[in-house]
């Protein structure tokens, strides 16, 4: 079982949507299994801005909400390796970790990415939910100066 939710982590991370969509179709997949980096598949997508796969993911009936992270006290002891920035991010992400707490539409709120944050809303994503400091996607996405986040988050209802 444990083969078939890193295939699927492969999968998205080699961008291979049929290879996804395969892992997907097996019936006892655990849509939160996590990577290395603590994301949830939901949250890896997102983090890669990979909005077919994340519209996959979402069509399977994973949560928009599940990040991967659980609690503070579960996240990695020592630093993960520095990866390279994806290049759909508008800000800097360094400062982003397994302690803070974000849902997956917190960090496209982050990321500017309006196509994964308007996915993750019409699968059901809270659009009020707040990190650990109390920041909601609006007021993330205000302060990275991501206007169309923004206009996206308030017809939401948020």
């Amino acid at each position: 079982m444990e083969d078939r939710h890193g295939a699927a982590h492969a999968a998205l991370e080699a961008q291979d949507n049929a290879a996804l969509a395969a892992a997907l179709s097996q019936k006892d997949i655990d849509l939160k299994a996590t990577n290395a980096r603590g994301h949830s598949l939901v949250m890896a997508a997102v983090v890669m801005g990979r909005q077919t796969s994340l519209r996959l993911l979402l069509n399977a009936r994973a949560s928009p909400d599940f990040s991967g992270y659980t609690t503070q006290a579960a996240a990695p002891a020592a630093p993960a390796p520095a990866a390279t920035k994806p290049p759909h991010l508008k800000r800097d992400s360094s400062s982003w970790s397994a302690q803070d707490q974000r849902t997956p539409l917190l960090y496209a709120a982050h990321a500017g990415d309006v196509a994964c944050l308007s996915l993750l809303l019409d699968a059901g994503a809270e659009a009020n939910a707040c990190d650990d400091n109390a920041r909601t996607p609006t007021l993330i996405a205000a302060r990275a100066g991501h206007i169309a986040c923004i206009e996206v988050l308030l017809r939401s209802g948020a």
